[in-house]
């Protein structure tokens, strides 16, 4: 049987030196390594003063604050004084000898709705699992989807005010993780047609709307307060103006996904690519596109 030494003292009590048979086995080796006793002062046994290298003298000191078996602290006697004035976290069961607790099961994904719809195309609402982490806070309250019909799934679908139902939606214009426009739905009917441009601080420009064609900002920098919307010289169009559905293309949208013939009939909207099948044609009162308002910091 194993004999191990260890020492106990304080700055008041003179150290004094131990010995006693291992009794506990802490690397699962199968020679007991250990001694099962009492160090915090609770009344239970469970503390272990543990011979780690296996030279016969106990080098650490390892403590189950809960008493269930999991040893969360170990203690150790830098200077050799017997004082175990350093203390580390850790998390420790003994070998074979005490199961660890179930693993809590993981939070699920809250679920956000969102909807979609324009002049011509009715409103659908969709729901789906956020998997995108806005805020920072570790809960994720985003999804990423194609808004822009680009081809990637970059922008986000973003609750903003975490009540479940997606209130803002931010795009990287430059696809780089930069996200340079936010847009709103103040009437809440799908049809996204209130834009930002916001300073890569998703939290300063969370739409609440204060009224058609106005949003509340909070901008770094420029406090708070209502900005005015200044409308834009050329309709704010989220499609790549130059691409064959943009704005520059006067027979209107060719990506066969939109269809060019009117009598085709609706095509059914894609959640995740809202945009890419509606039928409409660009610049005209069903352009979905042609109301956005922009809005700038007026630098008041």
């Amino acid at each position: 049987m194993t004999t191990l030494s260890y020492s106990f003292g304080s700055s008041s009590v003179p150290t004094e030196t131990y010995t006693g048979a291992a009794d506990v086995d802490v690397d699962g080796d199968g020679v007991p390594d250990g001694i099962a006793l009492d160090f915090d002062g609770s009344g239970h046994g469970d503390s272990i003063a543990w011979d780690s290298d296996g030279d016969g003298r106990v080098d650490t000191i390892l403590v189950s604050s809960q008493h269930d078996g999991v040893y969360d602290t170990a203690y150790y006697d830098p200077s050799g004084n017997g004082h175990w004035d350093a203390a580390e976290e850790v998390s420790l069961t003994l070998g074979g000898a005490t199961e660890a607790p179930p693993a809590a099961d993981p939070t699920p994904a809250p679920e956000l709705t969102y909807s979609f719809g324009s002049s011509t195309v009715p409103t659908e609402t969709y729901t789906g699992a956020a998997d995108v982490d806005v805020d920072g806070d570790g809960v994720p309250d985003g999804i990423a989807l194609d808004f822009d019909g680009s081809g990637h799934s970059d922008s986000i679908a973003w609750d903003s005010d975490g009540d479940g139902r997606v209130d803002t939606i931010l795009v990287s214009s430059q696809h780089d993780g930069v996200y340079d426009t936010a847009y709103h739905d103040p009437s809440g009917n799908g049809h996204w047609d209130v834009a930002e441009s916001i300073d890569g601080d998703p939290a300063a420009h969370a739409g609440a709307d204060t009224g058609a064609g106005e949003v509340t900002l909070s901008p770094a920098g420029n406090g708070s307060g209502a900005t005015d919307p200044v409308a834009p010289a050329d309709p704010v169009d989220p499609v790549d103006p130059d691409g064959p559905g943009g704005s520059d293309n006067p027979d209107g949208p060719t990506d066969p996904d939109h269809g060019t013939d009117p009598d085709e009939g609706h095509v059914p909207m894609d959640p995740m690519n809202p945009f890419d099948s509606v039928d409409y044609e660009v610049g005209g009162d069903d352009d979905p596109f042609a109301r956005l308002v922009l809005l700038e910091d007026d630098g008041s």
